[in-house]
């Protein structure tokens, strides 16, 4: 059966602060987010494993981080659970989206403008979730039709690659 199409957008935002989380703000700096060591995350409906949408190892959900946040792309399943976020999404009762994160590093905390705000240094994503809450309202979903033409997918990078990249711009930087 066809897929009920593809979603692209934001997951998470850099530089950007949260809505209120009880009492306080996060904020995630470039370069703060890793993936797990096998290079798996998953897509998720609502932060439901019972509502899996697509994954990294299968190739149904590619990840970017552009410098600007983390941008995706996700294959939706041809599943009672694709279908229905497919039309939440269409209506745009679904606007955005969260992520799962874990094995947080260098966090630190600092106030301005009378904003507590929790700045995370390093952590492992290794949910992105598809949802009408989002934690921060400036991430962003949207569904490209099956008929429609694909404006362009996300690259996706298997970890074991992105050291070896990033020692490759470092040295690109050095002879420029």
């Amino acid at each position: 059966m066809p897929s009920p199409g593809k979603l692209t957008g934001y997951a998470l935002l850099y530089n950007v602060l949260s809505a209120d989380r009880g009492g306080y703000r996060a904020r995630f700096a470039p370069g703060s987010i890793k993936y797990p060591e096998d290079g798996d995350v998953r897509a998720l409906y609502g932060h439901s494993e019972l509502a899996l949408l697509g994954r990294v190892s299968s190739g149904t959900l590619q990840l970017q981080d552009d410098g600007t946040g983390i941008k995706f792309a996700l294959d939706l399943p041809d599943t009672t659970v694709g279908r229905d976020v497919a039309e939440l999404v269409r209506r745009k009762d679904i606007v955005g989206c969260s992520f799962g994160i874990w094995s947080i590093t260098k966090s630190s905390w600092v106030v301005e403008d009378d904003i507590e705000i929790q700045d995370y240094g390093q952590c492992v994503m290794d949910e992105i979730t598809i949802t009408g809450n989002p934690s921060f309202p400036q991430s962003s979903v949207r569904l490209i039709e099956p008929d429609q033409p694909d404006p362009g997918t996300p690259s996706t990078t298997p970890r074991r690659n992105m050291a070896a990249l990033a020692l490759a711009d470092i040295e690109l930087q050095a002879v420029a």
